[in-house]
């Protein structure tokens, strides 16, 4: 450092010696300032804390800096700059050090947040296979509401690609209405229309079952259980299936009169 002339705040000197220590070493950072190993902490509110401070300590060691050349000879200045110079710098690396140990220390922080808010499931749900159609009008809506879900509402699909899994799905009866047409979107719209209209139709299904109903094989023997549970599950099922197409069971009389 270069001699002072008419320099009469002694105590100002000391205290930019003071500033310059601060800047080598702050107390409340642990390891060394000035070289790349890890930055070791305990808490990351210290560490902030003691950057503020090490920012604060290097503006006021410039704004001292600035005083003291002005103050000292021409000679010296160039020495007293470089000097300046290289603990500015040392300064700026230890705070972008300390930054990016933060900036590192958040994102780790953010991802084991997003980690904790993920629902864990350990139960692996099978793969989901969607039963072939044969044309029969009493599983359509079955059949219809589980490929709509899976396929039809899918929009990671196109439409020719949603064809081409209805192609694979449909058999017998149902096959014969996709069987002669091409892969295009506008195929895909009027195979659905066609579906629906020869196998989905309200009076078809409800027909449908009605005739279950009226051609229930009798149980001969009240003792046989296992026919008479075989009875019921058939009854129940046509019930809540012709239900499901606004059929009520108080209606059921002008259905089989018919």
């Amino acid at each position: 450092m270069g001699t002072l002339h008419g320099w009469t705040g002694h105590v100002t000197f000391v205290e930019k010696r003071q500033i310059e220590g601060a800047a080598k070493q702050p107390k409340k950072v642990k390891g060394s300032l000035f070289t790349d190993d890890s930055l070791n902490f305990e808490d990351s509110d210290d560490l902030e804390e003691s950057c503020e401070i090490l920012v604060e300590k290097k503006a006021d060691l410039k704004k001292l800096d600035e005083g003291i050349h002005k103050l000292i000879d021409t000679e010296s200045v160039e020495a007293d700059v470089v000097m300046s110079e290289e603990y500015q710098e040392k300064c700026s690396r230890f705070i972008k050090k300390i930054n990016r140990v933060l900036r590192k220390e958040k994102t780790s922080n953010k991802k084991l947040d997003e980690s904790r808010m993920k629902p864990q499931n350990s139960v692996k749900l099978p793969k989901l296979v969607l039963e072939k159609y044969s044309g029969d009008p009493k599983k359509f809506t079955e059949f219809w509401n589980s490929y709509e879900s899976t396929i039809d509402k899918n929009e990671s699909l196109n439409k020719v690609e949603k064809f081409v899994y209805l192609k694979t799905l449909l058999i017998g009866a149902a096959n014969n209405v996709v069987a002669s047409l091409e892969l295009n979107e506008k195929n895909y719209d009027e195979c659905i229309k066609t579906l629906k209209e020869r196998f989905g139709k309200k009076d078809i299904i409800v027909s449908q079952f009605m005739n279950k109903l009226l051609n229930l094989e009798s149980v001969k023997s009240a003792s046989n259980v296992k026919a008479l549970r075989r009875l019921y599950d058939e009854i129940e099922i046509a019930v809540r299936n012709l239900e499901t197409q606004g059929v009520t069971k108080g209606s059921f009389g002008q259905f089989l009169c018919c």
